[in-house]
């Protein structure tokens, strides 16, 4: 891919699912919506099986799936949005590939469509609005167009007012991309701080960041779900959450702290079960040395060697991975 390319929308990438489907415990919106098909509901089944299994290379058949689906019935903000976040995830997970093609920027756009249905079908839903917003934001980069960037970005922060507890940690993935010594990664850095201070209705401490005393907090119901191990659908969150905070604070250049941070994420019972396990671990034992990894510049092919979780191979299976 063109490295220039790949730099801008190195802004975006790897935001897509962090944003998309954990914490789905989420109660209905107010708006009554209308039932969905039979077919919708068996296309579920397919779209989770192949997303918690992390199966990547399925993608093109859920897709396939989904859209005839979503074709049948447009008002299904549901399928929509589910399509809008299978396109971020294989754009976000485009490491996995040996070369990734350009044209896969084009999911972005194609992601874009898809949740601006699902917002017109279900405007209440948060989700649904920080998906139209990072692909808004992403295509503005790409286009250059400032408009379409501004217009992006207030929608996120407005998807941040409806649901604090989700899109804080959305802002902040989308953040961690950028360099550590840029107001858009200290403002991120500052977001993902307030994810937490949110979670527990307090103030979280900066020096001792330890999740021990509020434990008892956890929920897998409402918005405050999403703070910790949810559902099936996203089964390793809490996990997942702390090795990204963990990133963005050795990023930034505080590795001893960034330890404590890490460590939060050992403190679930499924963390005896996450597949990422091994990755926190290293992350824990090279911290040091990683300020210098995960603030390198890109090599020729727009890549990183070591980079941060947003811009992994895993950066959304870390927590949706069975």
């Amino acid at each position: 891919m063109n490295n220039r390319i790949k730099k801008s929308a190195g802004l975006l990438l790897g935001a897509a699912m962090a944003l998309g489907v954990s914490g789905l415990t989420l109660a209905a919106s107010k708006k009554t919506l209308p039932p969905r098909s039979e077919a919708a509901v068996e296309v579920d089944k397919f779209f989770w099986q192949v997303f918690n299994n992390g199966e990547y290379e399925k993608i093109p058949a859920i897709l396939d799936a989904m859209v005839g689906v979503y074709l049948a019935d447009p008002n299904d903000s549901l399928t929509a949005a589910h399509i809008g976040w299978t396109y971020l995830w294989r754009v976000s997970e485009q490491r996995r590939l040996a070369q990734a093609p350009v044209a896969l920027l084009n999911d972005f756009t194609l992601g874009r469509k898809y949740f601006e249905r699902a917002v017109l079908n279900d405007p209440a839903d948060a989700r649904f609005l920080a998906g139209v917003a990072l692909a808004q934001v992403t295509e503005g980069i790409l286009h250059h167009e400032n408009k379409n960037i501004k217009e992006g970005g207030q929608k996120m922060q407005r998807s941040v007012a409806m649901w604090p507890e989700f899109n804080l940690f959305t802002t902040s993935f989308l953040a961690s991309r950028s360099p550590s010594d840029t107001a858009v990664f200290k403002k991120g850095l500052e977001d993902i701080w307030r994810n937490v201070d949110v979670c527990i209705g307090k103030k979280f401490s900066r020096t001792q960041p330890d999740m021990t005393p509020y434990l008892s907090m956890a929920t897998t119901g409402g918005k405050k779900g999403t703070c910790w191990n949810g559902d099936w659908r996203a089964p390793h969150n809490f996990e997942g959450f702390f090795l990204h905070m963990g990133d963005m604070v050795v990023k930034s250049g505080d590795w001893a702290l960034a330890q404590k941070v890490y460590a939060n994420a050992k403190l679930m019972p499924e963390y005896a079960t996450w597949k990422y396990r091994e990755v926190l671990e290293e992350r824990i034992l090279h911290a040091q040395e990683n300020v210098a990894e995960f603030n390198a510049v890109p090599d020729a092919t727009g890549r990183i060697k070591n980079p941060v979780m947003a811009n992994s191979s895993f950066s959304c299976m870390a927590c949706h991975q069975n």
